[in-house]
């Protein structure tokens, strides 16, 4: 009976190479070697380069924020997770709408920057109120451009029949 003279790790690496150089199929360097097919399928992808991902180059923050906006995260968070300014974080914001096709909500970002609240709260209103087809809200502008001038005028001149 020949003495058997276990292998350390760097000799089963080197004689599962070897082994694989012959043409010896992964079943055959199993048996040989007393290695698991996962063990030895990552000798061989390391020896020829296969299945070594090419690293691709860390994002820029600018693109990491963009990715973040596209999960719906709001700009307090891209902020926070990116540690970046305020001022940066809503630039790269209203890039990220512009980007996106959504050239009139930039619009509107600039011409009404200080009724957003005022325009939420009216979006909620009409939410709430269940107005939310265009034929309502077409109806409800027009009342607006028509009726309301209309409706203070009535009111002016009731008041003024009071006195």
């Amino acid at each position: 009976m020949p003495n058997f003279v276990p292998l350390n790790r760097h000799q089963k690496k080197a004689l599962v190479i070897e082994l694989y150089k012959q043409g010896k199929t992964r079943r055959q360097i199993a048996e040989t070697v007393h290695m698991s097919f996962k063990d030895i399928a990552d000798i061989i992808n390391e020896c020829t380069g296969e299945g070594t991902s090419v690293e691709k180059p860390e994002k820029s923050k600018d693109a990491r924020a963009f990715e973040l906006f596209l999960q719906g995260k709001q700009s307090v968070e891209v902020a926070i997770e990116l540690d970046m300014p305020a001022d940066k974080v809503e630039e790269l914001h209203v890039q990220y709408w512009r980007l996106s096709k959504l050239d009139n909500l930039e619009i509107l970002y600039h011409e009404a920057e200080y009724s957003l609240s005022l325009l939420l709260r009216l979006h909620n209103i009409l939410k709430d109120k269940r107005i939310t087809k265009d034929k309502d809200i077409s109806d409800l502008i027009e009342l607006t451009n028509d009726g309301l001038p209309n409706l203070r005028a009535r009111f002016e001149e009731l008041l003024n029949r009071v006195k």
